[in-house]
């Protein structure tokens, strides 16, 4: 399982460095289970290993890039896609105020982890 504020902290750092009147990214970890039964017979099951993604949007004199991704290698250059494309759409001062970051984990709120519950 990937360390999320970790990795949150190093893409902070890469947003720092970057010239651009706004810029975002959102980091993502997700799992998928499934259970099919026809009638009350079991047909299949599965679960996946978890998996991170995110993206990042950036907007430079009024043009906008954004780049989504499933996998967190190359970050910096992700960021700097989107920054890229932002400046090529470029058209005019944006006349945003630079705001403090504003980073939040979000937990999901769940009585019982389905995660736990044992399949068989």
């Amino acid at each position: 399982m990937t360390d999320l504020k970790k990795v949150g902290q190093q893409l902070a750092e890469i947003l720092k460095k970057q010239n651009a009147d706004y810029i975002e990214a959102h980091l993502e970890e997700s799992q998928f289970s499934s259970i099919s039964y026809r009638g009350k017979q079991l047909e299949s099951h599965q679960q996946k290993p978890p998996r991170s993604g995110g993206n990042v949007r950036a907007l430079v004199k009024g043009g906008w890039g954004f780049v989504s991704f499933n996998d967190l290698t190359g970050l910096q250059d992700k960021v700097e896609m989107a920054v890229k494309q932002a400046r090529l759409s470029a058209r005019k001062p944006a006349g945003f105020m630079r705001p403090n970051p504003v980073v939040e984990d979000v937990p999901v709120k769940i009585k019982e982890n389905p995660a736990l519950i044992p399949a068989f």
